[in-house]
Formats: structure tokens, C-alpha cells, sequence
């Protein structure tokens, strides 16, 4: 920012410096900048202040205020371009750029800019504006200033990205006094060169806005220990000699030197100078490269550049004077091409100077195309099995609904059979006929009650035990009421089982006793006694079917005397609906039927024992 000075002239009549003041009579300090405009204005920027235009007056000089800070903001340099345009950059990483309109500035907008600005350029056409920044070299074209400026820094070549001034050629390039030394810039290239005391320049730190362009054509820079004067800038040469590329060092898996095994598939050779093309193991695939460019007469003054393709879709480019170092984990298989491209100190790109390592991770077994297509195969043989047996499932679901349907129907038909239906009416016609109203209406209340939960089980799949004994204890109470010679009967539920939450397949136990009364009791020709028990054993619920009745060898004979000849499908029934349940994953479910006999050998009921799984 410099000291804190004011506004002077040097008066040789009193051989001294006279202050130049403001229109207020008062002195300017920290005057930054002095500029004249292409139309003879003469500006002077203050730090604190603002922008100020130099008058004569008499024999004064004043300074006259053309914009002052409203805020804390500082000037550091001025410009104007071809167009007219002033620049003015401040100190929060600004720039504000203003139209000149006889004794005022008008602001026409603000760019946003990275570092601190110390100068500017541009080029012949004034198409770009070249910005010299505490942060590198900015390019900003003026016809879309809504952009990003480009950035040029140590990455690109340049010595220091600290730039204090800059300055125009002839040739319309550039040379930037930086805090690491005199660095010449080709902007049609975009190359940098930089000179050190080896060359002549006089200092290696150059001080900001230190720089003077002379009418012919020398450039001075002021620096640490000095001005350093380019004479004939645009007869400055530069080597195009290409530095060698060297690969100092490889590691496989951060391993190092190389196996006896990791030869070039070229040569033979594992000495890394030798080796052009590496084949390796799909387990070998973290690699590590260090590499050099030589220049014998400014080693440290080369500059790398490298990429691995496919892997890297850039150049990664290292500052000057830093080696070479490159690390890639975990590679995946495939075939690379390591490369290598080298600048010389004097920035120098030579076509030739370039270094290539080829390099193939093989791919596993489970990678390779063959292997990969034997696998496709085996994959559409193993789909297509799956699709079969997929369909095969659906087939047989399909299938199995069909039966269950077919089953439901035909146990809805068992239990509702016309000869039950006949005997209930005639029943029911016994009530009337008696003139027993009350009987009767509560007989029909009954046998609607058995006829409603009959339809409605035969939709379900599986019903709660409390439902299964509701009906039973329903169908019981109309069959006892039928007979002549009522029976006796008795439903026996173990403590251990919640009726409630065990669920059985719908319309299972009916048929066992409707079997045990007209098979059993309806032949008997005393008092007849039935016996339903449920009980649990380990995971399971066993159901007895109990009668004291003639027994079923005794009553098939009864019926052939009496000239029947209708067979039961109750049994066949249950028989195809236990099948079912099991295929649809119910469990498996069994049954027996047991005939009693007393110790004489005389028939004394038949008992039937279902036994399903909780």
C-alpha cells in the first residue's frame, strides 16, 4: 500500500517539492497511482479517498474530487482501455469500471476478481483485459464480462503467482515482475518463461506497480536489489532444446523394486529404463510412478506434466521445478497408457520430449469375455428353468383352487344334504302338527342359524375352533331333536387350548359326526351317547369323534336288509379336503377311525381321531 504520503511537485524555482492540494485547501494522502487519459486527463487515485482529477491553476496545481468513498474501500490501481473504460481496482477483490464524462465518473458495473490487482494489460484488438493479481495472471474477455476470468498460475507455468506489475512488448506479449522473479508470458501460447540472475536480471522480487515501458521499447522493473532493464524485449530467445524424461522409480502395491516376474512383454527386461509394456495380475493394481525432467542447464527450472489414460481425462500438471510423483489405488483391470510430456527452464513444450509405459492389469476369470458369455448362457439356462418352474407353480396353484372350489362345493353339498334337509322339515311338521309354536320357532331358528353358518364357513379356507364347535353343538341340537330316542352328547375342550386363536380348515369335523349318528345312534335302539373331546399333545390338536353305537360293520348290514344302497361321500370328502390343506401348506393333517369292541368281541361304537397341526 505504500507510505503515507501526499500529492507533490517539484518546483525548480525554490529547488524543492511543493504540496498539491485539494480544492478544499487540504492535502491527499496516500496517493497510489497517477494516470493520464488518452484526452490529456490527468487522474490521481488516493487509497483513502477516492479518485481525484490533476488542474493547473495559475501556478498551482489541485486536485478536484471526481469520486469519493461513501465506505471503507481502498484503491490500488487505475486503467483505461481503448474503449474509454476506466478501471479502477480495489482492495476487496474488485473492480469497478466507469465511463468518463467530462469532469465525473459514471459507474457502469463491478466485477468480481480473485486477489489484489496490481495492473493491467490488454491485447491489440482490446478484446481481453490481462489483470496482473496477487494470485496469478487473469484473462477477462471485455465482450461477455458476466464470465469467470481465466486463470493463469504456478500450475501453468508461471514462477510465482504473487504479480506486482506488468508490461506490453511490441509483440504483444507480456512480462510480469513477480515475488519469485522477471517471468515472460506468450499469450498466444500461453507459455511462461522466467529469467533469473543467471540471465541478468538484477533482483529475483519485484516490487508492486514498479514498472516503466521506455519510447523504445525497453522495459524497466524495479525490484529488491534494483532495476532490472529488458533492452529489445521483442528480440528476447528462448531454447526449444526438449529436456529427457526419465522414470526414476515404479512400485507395484507400494512395493518396490520390481519382481523377477514383472518383466516388459516387449524386451525381457524389469530394469524400468528397459520396460515399455508391463502385464500384471488383476492383485498387483496400486501403482506409483517417480519421474524427472533433466535440463542440464536449469534443473530445477523444468516443469512436468503427466496423465494415465483412460483413467485420467486431464493433464495434471505440477508446478515448475517439482518432481514428478504419481499414485493410482485399486486400478480396475483393463489396459493403460502411462504418460510423461517435459518443459524445459525456459518453459519450452518440446513435442519429443514425451515418455510412454504401457500397462495391462489382466482380468480374473470371473472378468473375462468367455468366461463372462458362459456365464450369460448358464444365466438364461438358469432363468429359464425358473421361468418353467414358475409357471409349472402357477399351474398347479391354479390347479389347487380349482379342487379347493371343488371340495368346498361338495362338502357344502354333504352337509346340506336333501335327506338332512327332508328329516329337519319333517321335524319341523312333528312341531306343527303337535300345535308346539315355540318348539317350532325355535327350531327354525336353529336350523336357519346351522344353514347361515354352514354357507359362511364354506367360503373360508380356515375358521377359529370357537366356530367349528359353534356349529357342531348347533347340528347336534337339530339331529337330537329328530330322534325318537334322543342321545346324549358331550363337547370336552382341555384347559390348555384357546378356542379362539387355533384355527382349523372349514368344514373338517362335521362329517365325522354326522357319520357317528346316522351310522352309529340312528341304529341303536336304546339311549345313545356322543362323545367330542379336543385336546393338545405337544404341537398338536387331537379331535375324538366318539359313539356308543352299533358299530359300522353292524349298521352296513342293517342298511343291505333294509334294501339301502346309498354310500357316504362325507368320508371321500374329507379324504380329498385333507389333501388339499396339506398342499397349501396347512400342515399335515391325519385321521383314523377306530372300531370298539367290548371284551367279548361284541361292537360297542366306533370312535374317529383327527389329529392337526397348531
Amino acid at each position: 500500500m505504500g507510505t503515507a504520503t501526499c500529492a507533490a511537485r517539484y518546483n525548480s524555482a525554490t529547488n524543492q517539492f511543493d504540496p498539491i492540494l485539494d480544492t478544499q485547501n487540504q492535502p491527499v494522502p496516500y496517493v497510489q497511482q497517477l494516470l493520464t487519459l488518452s484526452n490529456g486527463t490527468l487522474l490521481a487515485i488516493s487509497y483513502t479517498q477516492g479518485v481525484y482529477k490533476v488542474v493547473q491553476q495559475g501556478k498551482k496545481w489541485v486536485m478536484q474530487a471526481l469520486y469519493l468513498f461513501k465506505d471503507k474501500r481502498g484503491y490500488f490501481t487505475i486503467y483505461e482501455d481503448n474503449f474509454k473504460q476506466v478501471y479502477l481496482g480495489l482492495d476487496n477483490r474488485k473492480i469497478e469500471v466507469y465511463q468518463l464524462d467530462k469532469d465525473s465518473l459514471q459507474f457502469l458495473q463491478t466485477l468480481p476478481i480473485s486477489g489484489t490487482i496490481n495492473g493491467f494489460q490488454e491485447d491489440k484488438n482490446g478484446h481481453t483485459l490481462w489483470i496482473a493479481s496477487t494470485e496469478g495472471l487473469l484473462s477477462l474477455d471485455k465482450r461477455s464480462l458476466e464470465k469467470e476470468p481465466t486463470v493463469y498460475n504456478q500450475k501453468h507455468g508461471l514462477i510465482d503467482n504473487s504479480i506486482q506489475s506488468i508490461a506490453a512488448d511490441k509483440n504483444d506479449n507480456f512480462w510480469l515482475g513477480t515475488k519469485g522473479g522477471l517471468t515472460f508470458f506468450n499469450p498466444k501460447d500461453t507459455l511462461f518463461r522466467y529469467f533469473t540472475k543467471s540471465d541478468g536480471a538484477v533482483s529475483i522480487e519485484f516490487n508492486e506497480k514498479s514498472t516503466m515501458v521506455q519510447e523504445n521499447g525497453a522495459i524497466w522493473f524495479g525490484g529488491n536489489n534494483g532495476i532490472t532493464i529488458v533492452e529489445e524485449p521483442e528480440k528476447v530467445s528462448f531454447s526449444q532444446k526438449p529436456v529427457i524424461i526419465q522414470i526414476t522409480d515404479f512400485k507395484i502395491n507400494d512395493e518396490a523394486p520390481l519382481a523377477l516376474e514383472d518383466t516388459c512383454f516387449y524386451t525381457g527386461a524389469n530394469n524400468i529404463s528397459e520396460i515399455q509394456h508391463l502385464k500384471l495380475s488383476h492383485t498387483k493394481n496400486t501403482l506409483s510412478f517417480n519421474f524427472t525432467a533433466i535440463d542440464y542447464s536449469a534443473p530445477d527450472a523444468t516443469q512436468l506434466k503427466y496423465k494415465l489414460e483412460p483413467y485420467d481425462k486431464n493433464w495434471v500438471q505440477l508446478e515448475k521445478g517439482e518432481l514428478g510423483f504419481s499414485r493410482y489405488a485399486n486400478l480396475p483391470t483393463g489396459s493403460y497408457k502411462f504418460k510423461i510430456k517435459g518443459a524445459n527452464s525456459d518453459g519450452y513444450w518440446h513435442p519429443n520430449a514425451t515418455k510412454e509405459l504401457q500397462i495391462t492389469i489382466i482380468p480374473q476369470l470371473i472378468e473375462r469375455t468367455w468366461f463372462q458369455l458362459l456365464l450369460g448362457i448358464l444365466g438364461l439356462l438358469i432363468a429359464w428353468t425358473v421361468y418353467k418352474f414358475h409357471i409349472h407353480q402357477i399351474r398347479e396353484k391354479a390347479i389347487l383352487k380349482t379342487r379347493v372350489a371343488e371340495n368346498k362345493m361338495a362338502a357344502l353339498r354333504a352337509q346340506m344334504n336333501p335327506h338332512f334337509a327332508f328329516n329337519s322339515l319333517q321335524s319341523l311338521n312333528g312341531f306343527i302338527v303337535n300345535n308346539d309354536k315355540i318348539g317350532a320357532v325355535e327350531y327354525v331358528s336353529q336350523f336357519s342359524d346351522l344353514m347361515r353358518m354352514i354357507l359362511e364357513n364354506s367360503r373360508k379356507n380356515k375358521i377359529p375352533l370357537e366356530q367349528e364347535i359353534n356349529l357342531l353343538e348347533l347340528y347336534i341340537e337339530i339331529e337330537v331333536l329328530r330322534f325318537a330316542n334322543p342321545f346324549n352328547y358331550e363337547i370336552i375342550i382341555d384347559e390348555q387350548i384357546d378356542t379362539f386363536d387355533i384355527q382349523i380348515p372349514a368344514m373338517l369335523l362335521q362329517p365325522f359326526v354326522e357319520n357317528a349318528i346316522k351310522h352309529g345312534l340312528f341304529h341303536k335302539k336304546e339311549k345313545g351317547n356322543l362323545l367330542i373331546t379336543f385336546k393338545k399333545e405337544a404341537n398338536f390338536l387331537i379331535c375324538s369323534i366318539q359313539d356308543d353305537g352299533v358299530g359300522r360293520a353292524e349298521s352296513h348290514r342293517m342298511n343291505a336288509q333294509k334294501g339301502r344302497k346309498h354310500k357316504s361321500r362325507g368320508l371321500e370328502i374329507i379324504k380329498e379336503q385333507l389333501e388339499i390343506f396339506q398342499q397349501s401348506g396347512f400342515g399335515k393333517v391325519d385321521y383314523k377311525i377306530i372300531d370298539l369292541y367290548s371284551p367279548d368281541q361284541r361292537s360297542i361304537g366306533t370312535k374317529a381321531e383327527i389329529t392337526l397341526p397348531i
